[in-house]
């Protein structure tokens, strides 16, 4: 890591784990998960290339397909549209990272 790098390294797995479990609480309604297309197209994007280590890319990319499918299917209401006017007036650290704290925002609490 480089000075100032505040990030953890996280394996493949407790990615997993994570994801898991905050889906595992979303379905029971214990909190209400938000993203945009820009998210889940990330998601799908880096699922598949964690997976393509171990399978073929066709594989990869269909589980990567289906995941964020499922999740959009079970979570028709998380999809926050209208964000894009607020990405890159949070000044962050990261600038990639101003498109999650835009839908969060336009998102709201519940």
């Amino acid at each position: 890591m480089t000075d100032g790098d505040d990030r953890v390294p996280i394996s493949p797995d407790e990615l997993n784990l994570q994801r898991d479990f905050l889906m595992s609480m979303a379905v029971e309604g214990l909190y209400r998960p938000l993203w945009s297309g820009v998210i889940l197209d990330e998601l799908e994007f880096h699922e598949a290339a964690k997976l393509e280590r171990r399978h073929s890319a066709a594989t990869a990319q269909a589980a990567g397909a289906r995941l964020v499918g499922t999740m959009r299917e079970h979570f028709d209401d998380a999809l926050v549209t209208g964000w894009e006017p607020l990405e890159g007036t949070f000044s962050l650290p990261d600038p990639d990272d101003e498109h999650v704290v835009a839908a969060a925002v336009v998102g709201g609490p519940v």
